[in-house]
């Protein structure tokens, strides 16, 4: 028995865990590290600070027309080594914004103007 299906029958619903085990998909854990100072690859993962961008990109807005916050970046590159399923791209960069007033409520559709995330293939031309 794994470590999973062991906490699936500690809670009492064990028969559950048959129906889900094939949906499970392996993750990677992010352990932020606090940095001083500026950023020296202005590619690297992080959270906070400023993203990358072409000069002619959009900032995300929200559903009132506010700019959004950016949350974050991850190197596509940096993270490729770590997925198991061989599912994600080699390359680029995710980045994701959220709305300043997030609250969420109704359907998925209805919430799509409170976040963000881009995916930049090419990284060429991008600057903070």
């Amino acid at each position: 028995m794994d470590e999973i299906e062991e906490m699936f029958d500690e809670w009492g619903i064990k028969e559950i865990y048959a129906k889900v085990k094939n949906m499970a998909r392996p993750s990677v854990k992010i352990d932020l590290q606090k940095q001083r100072g500026n950023v020296k690859d202005i590619f690297s993962s992080r959270i906070g600070g400023s993203p990358v961008m072409l000069p002619s990109d959009e900032w995300p807005v929200d559903y009132g027309g506010n700019p959004q916050i950016f949350v974050g970046q991850i190197n596509l590159e940096d993270a490729s080594k770590y997925d198991e399923t061989n599912m994600s791209p080699k390359k680029g960069i995710l980045l994701f914004f959220h709305s300043p007033d997030l609250e969420f409520y109704g359907s998925v559709s209805e919430n799509s103007k409170q976040f963000k995330v881009l995916f930049l293939e090419n990284i060429d031309g991008l600057e903070l």
